[in-house]
């Protein structure tokens, strides 16, 4: 049986009925002009499986969903907790985190990673975004990709620690890895600004 997506189901269901196709209660096939339409009943129980299908669907897209191979919100917050403790406490990324509020960053890991692991917003510029949070760090304190690599690790090693599949492991690197450019590409403009300036 072929498996329309819902959204044509329900199209082809409209049309049928706008053309007055729709034939009430019958259960059988009538035959207008060559061509068979559902009945009533028929189209009662198509628009059951359509509905069967698009929970299926979107059974199927949850569980694609990086979050949800995760273990779903409460795996991350667990995760995202272990995973700071053990970045403010690396001797050469500690200096980052003198003076600032640790719980505010992991509640705003928190949300960048359940984005992340979800579904990004078309209109959310990440790069942006990774640039502007970390702006103070990148131009003043010299924050760069090396960084970005030893926090990776702990991100990496949190998980392994968790016992997150390994296939898992490597999707949130493919995430996240990719981010490592807009650190890179900052430490430069931030090393070239101050060459200008002393200048």
């Amino acid at each position: 049986m072929l498996r329309l997506p819902f959204s044509v189901s329900v199209l082809v269901g409209l049309l049928v009925v706008a053309q007055g196709f729709l034939l009430p209660s019958s259960t059988s096939r009538k035959s207008i002009s060559g061509t068979h339409w559902m009945t009533a009943t028929e189209q009662g129980e198509s628009d059951s499986t359509a509905a069967a299908a698009k929970e299926e669907d979107q059974e199927e897209e949850k569980e694609s969903l990086l979050l949800d191979r995760l273990g779903g919100p409460p795996a991350l917050e667990a995760a995202v907790s272990i995973f700071y403790d053990r970045v403010v406490a690396d001797p050469e990324l500690e200096r980052f985190f003198k003076g600032v509020d640790v719980d505010a960053l992991r509640d705003h890991q928190y949300q960048f990673m359940e984005i992340a692991f979800t579904k990004i917003p078309e209109d959310l510029d990440v790069v942006a975004y990774i640039s502007d949070a970390h702006a103070r760090l990148l131009r003043k304190e010299g924050l760069n990709e090396s960084h970005f690599d030893l926090v990776a690790g702990h991100l990496v090693g949190t998980l392994q620690g968790l016992g997150v599949q390994q296939a898992e492991i490597d999707s949130v690197v493919a995430t996240v890895g990719p981010l490592r450019g807009v650190f890179e590409q900052a430490a430069k403009e931030a090393t070239a600004d101050d060459s200008q300036q002393e200048e």
